[in-house]
């Protein structure tokens, strides 16, 4: 099975495909990262927790049902904060949770029984890739030397499949990211260049600086009467 390294990186792709090639963006930024990339790697990593209970280990959280489960809270939230479903958002959550599935269908397995239970609680029947795309990692005495040698073949591998995915969509965002605060101070500069009006007729639109020519008049000599 992928690494969490590996599931990481499939939740960065798909939250960063989603910000490129739609109009959602993450709710704030930490240094280039927004809240939707965070929330995207922590769904895509979350169905290994059942670590912690390992008689369920690769089957509930692993699920076509896990991922169903994920849809209805993240729509039940949605319409929760803005008063009706926010689907982008919703299948994204679904799609970063269930990106750890799919990994794990295409990752190789040595334990007993191979695979997962995608398909629980309506089978039992255990389900795996013939195609090992990620080579599986080695949890028992991590910090052996063979442990460490398996581990770091899947580190690799999983970069080498999944890096250029991700490093392709970063650099997609980033030149959105830049075209638009071009457009932006393009749009600003135009606004700014706009001759504005003086003393009083900014409160009053058509009478750009007639108050301070009245005034101006008054002072002038009035030849008319010989003064």
């Amino acid at each position: 099975m992928p690494s969490p390294v590996g599931h990481a990186l499939a939740g960065l792709i798909t939250a960063w495909a989603v910000e490129r090639f739609t109009i959602l963006r993450g709710s704030s930024t930490w240094h280039g990262l927004t809240g939707l990339t965070v929330l995207c790697v922590a769904l895509a990593v979350a169905p290994d927790l059942d670590h912690l209970y390992m008689p369920y280990h690769r089957t509930v959280t692993h699920s076509v049902s896990a991922v169903l489960l994920v849809t209805i809270i993240a729509a039940a939230v949605t319409r929760q904060v803005t008063g009706r479903v926010g689907w982008i958002l919703t299948l994204t959550c679904a799609t970063a949770y269930g990106s750890h599935i799919v990994l794990d269908w295409l990752g190789a397995d040595a334990s007993t029984p191979r695979g997962i239970e995608a398909l629980w609680p309506f089978s039992r029947d255990w389900y795996i890739s013939s195609w090992s795309l990620f080579p599986g990692i080695e949890r028992r005495d991590p910090l052996s030397a063979r442990a460490l040698l398996i581990n770091l073949r899947a580190l690799v591998a999983e970069i080498l499949l999944l890096g250029p995915v991700a490093l392709m969509l970063w650099r997609l965002r980033r030149a959105g990211d830049t075209t638009r605060t071009r457009r932006s101070r393009v749009r600003i500069s135009g606004q700014d260049a706009r001759p504005q009006p003086s003393g009083g007729a900014a409160d009053r639109p058509g009478t750009s600086d007639r108050p301070a020519l009245r005034a101006a008049r008054s002072e002038w000599p009035d030849t008319r009467r010989g003064r």
